[in-house]
């Protein structure tokens, strides 16, 4: 998911508040088909993928896991929501272009937070 946001701060209720908004880009999986057949071509099981995807994230971020249940859920049709991080590390093991797997939804947030006053 990548964000960008823009901040502008307004009084609600005589209280100052940050209201924040942001494009934010989710990743959803097009068919959990498409991703058995290339885990079936690439002859990954649910657990190797997610050992591998576990991998490929950690060269970035040394925190970074993937468990085998989110590789089964996402094969299986009962997520389909993935990061974008997770979405391109599954695409780059089983040499897929990501638009053949994934697509991408870009959708616009606002959220309100009080505002930091300076000392």
């Amino acid at each position: 998911m990548s964000v960008e946001s823009d901040t502008k701060q307004t009084i609600e209720e005589g209280k100052p508040v940050t209201i924040t908004q942001e494009r934010r880009t989710d990743v959803y999986l097009k068919d959990p088909n498409i991703l058995q057949v290339f885990m079936e071509l690439h002859h990954y099981s649910v657990r190797n993928l997610a050992d591998a995807v576990e991998r490929e994230l950690r060269k970035k971020d040394k925190r970074a896991t993937c468990s085998p249940a989110s590789i089964g859920h996402l094969r299986s049709g009962k997520r389909s929501y993935v990061s974008t991080d997770r979405a391109f590390a599954i695409s780059k093991i089983l040499t897929a272009p990501e638009s053949t797997l994934f697509t991408a939804k870009v959708s616009n947030v606002a959220r309100e937070t009080p505002a930091v006053r300076s000392r």
